[in-house]
């Protein structure tokens, strides 16, 4: 027997893509095609596009109101130009009143009446005396001046400049407090200046008279030790002779007079003024 011989099967992704071209070109040759029946749409039309009728209901709606406002804005300003009336063309009668005469009566007399007050004010004397008021402002014023820190101003209009005229008067007084302070300083350093000079030259003038003292004592001293024999046989070295008391010393800080050694004992003899 002959053996039968079959071809493999196709693959299905080849299929379906050769299946995809297929339907587009069948799709390609439908939209080339003329239909018998024309289905597009019309032709524009221009007097559709142009919308004369619309355009031309609007133009007439916006001159209605142009007239209408421009009507009103007449109405207005007669009515507020014009006299007070009704906004109608008919003759304007008053008001016809059945009491009319006495109304005017007691018009009149109120109006007498308010005459007469007014010629009793003008022609009352004055009660008010202007010397006592014065005086009286003068006394209470005076109270005010104590009781008040600021100063009194009568005029609003002129606080103000009373102010800074107030606050000039306290810089100045108290710059010229501070000038005076300052004055009394230097006049007291000057006059402790002066009462140092003054000691100064009292204790010159003391030292001197001591220094002056003080030499006139070492001639002395000299004199006496040249007027004094010498014994030449019992005398000694001239290191263990008897010594003079040596003059005062001056010490100013402990304000003392110090003898350095009497000549006899050797001891320091403090003496003060």
């Amino acid at each position: 027997m002959h053996r039968v011989h079959t071809q493999n099967p196709p693959n299905k992704h080849s299929v379906a893509l050769q299946r995809d071209i297929n339907d587009l070109r069948l799709a390609q040759r439908i939209n080339r095609a003329k239909a018998d029946v024309d289905n597009g749409p019309p032709p524009p039309l221009p007097h559709l596009d142009a919308r004369g009728k619309q355009r031309q209901v609007e133009k007439e709606r916006q001159e209605d109101i142009e007239r209408n406002n421009r009507t009103l804005l007449t109405r207005i300003e007669h009515h507020f130009t014009s006299g007070k009336s009704i906004d109608c063309h008919l003759v304007q009668y008053g008001p016809r009143s059945l009491n009319r005469i006495s109304r005017e009566s007691e018009l009149r007399k109120i109006t007498q009446e308010n005459r007469r007050l007014h010629n009793a004010i003008i022609n009352q004397k004055p009660v008010l005396v202007a010397a006592k008021l014065e005086a009286e402002f003068q006394k209470n014023q005076k109270a005010f001046e104590h009781l008040c820190q600021n100063k009194i101003v009568i005029n609003k209009n002129d606080r103000r400049k009373e102010c800074e005229c107030g606050d000039q008067d306290e810089e100045v007084k108290y710059q010229g407090q501070i000038e005076e302070e300052i004055r009394q300083k230097l006049e007291q350093q000057a006059e402790e200046r002066k009462e140092k000079e003054k000691e100064l030259k009292q204790s010159q003038g003391q030292k001197e008279t001591i220094q002056e003292s003080q030499k006139e004592d070492v001639s002395e001293t000299q004199k006496l030790k040249e007027d004094i024999p010498v014994n030449k046989e019992n005398a000694l070295p001239v290191d263990e002779e008897q010594k003079m008391p040596e003059p005062f010393e001056y010490v100013d800080d402990a304000d003392i007079c110090l003898e350095k050694d009497d000549g006899f004992t050797g001891n320091n003899i403090y003496l003060t003024q």
